[in-house]
């Protein structure tokens, strides 16, 4: 693993929680490792999400996000939803100390919730990628995906794109 994905792993998380009809993606940057987090992706081909999301940002820094992205990012993900830093991303991307949330109605809440979206998570049926830029060594990119833990969703990075790390996870 290439110090930026050993950056990423120990610098990088994902808070999901539930507000009401409501589901939060809390992406946080935590750390002194030079990086941010440029765009957010979802895979949701179950249509667990509806409408565009709401971006909140954390009370430092300098945080702004939009659904102005594109979704054929990361490759081989399959992407149906994403938010990006606005331009210029170094500046507004999520740097270290900062967070930004995309918060989304649930599409149908009688039947969906926090637990079932997990569930997805865990089935690699809903799946949440990041890309991240700006590493001290000079690299531009690497992509991540939140990988179900006990008790959280970490971001683990892969320089060979989210389908090496989808390969790595099904073996483990």
């Amino acid at each position: 693993m290439s110090a930026n994905c050993d950056a990423i792993a120990t610098q990088l998380s994902l808070e999901i929680t539930q507000t009401g009809n409501q589901i939060n993606f809390k992406f946080v940057n935590t750390g002194s490792v030079a990086m941010f987090i440029d765009s957010v992706y979802f895979s949701d081909p179950l249509n667990f999400l509806a409408g565009t999301p709401t971006f909140t940002y954390s009370p430092t820094g300098v945080v702004s996000f939009n659904t102005n992205c594109n979704l054929n990012n990361p490759p081989n993900f399959n992407s149906t939803d994403c938010g990006a830093a606005v331009m210029p991303s170094p500046k507004n991307g999520v740097n270290p100390s900062e967070w930004v949330q995309a918060s989304y109605v649930i599409q149908s809440p009688g039947t969906q919730n926090l637990s079932t979206l997990l569930n997805s998570i865990d089935k690699d049926t809903f799946n949440i990628g990041v890309k991240v830029q700006g590493f001290a060594s000079g690299s531009s990119s690497e992509w991540a995906q939140a990988v179900p833990e006990p008790g959280t969703l970490l971001l683990f990075g892969s320089g060979l794109g989210i389908a090496a790390l989808r390969r790595r996870r099904a073996h483990a």
